[in-house]
C-alpha cells in the first residue's frame, strides 16, 4: 500500500483532515509515520486472522505463505 493510498483511506475514514501546514505541505512527518505504523499493525492482524483460517482449511501450506508475507 502506498503512502497516498493510506492517506486517501484515512481521509475517507475521517481519521485525517487536510489542514495546510505551509504552502505545499499538508501532513506532518509524524502523522505519516504514525499512519504507517497503524497500517502495519492492521496488516499483521489481518494476515494472522487469514492464516488461522488457512490452518484449518489446509494446514501448514497456505498459512505459512500468508505469514511469510509479513517478513518481506
Amino acid at each position: 500500500m502506498t503512502q497516498d493510498e493510506m492517506i486517501e483511506m484515512a481521509i475517507k475514514a475521517k481519521v485525517l483532515q487536510p489542514v495546510p501546514l505551509s504552502v505545499n505541505k499538508f501532513w506532518r512527518k509524524e502523522t505519516i509515520r504514525e499512519l504507517k505504523a497503524f497500517a502495519k499493525l492492521i496488516a499483521q492482524h489481518e494476515r494472522e486472522a487469514c492464516a488461522k483460517i488457512a490452518d484449518i482449511a489446509e494446514p501448514y501450506k497456505s498459512a505459512d505463505l500468508i505469514r511469510a508475507r509479513g517478513q518481506a
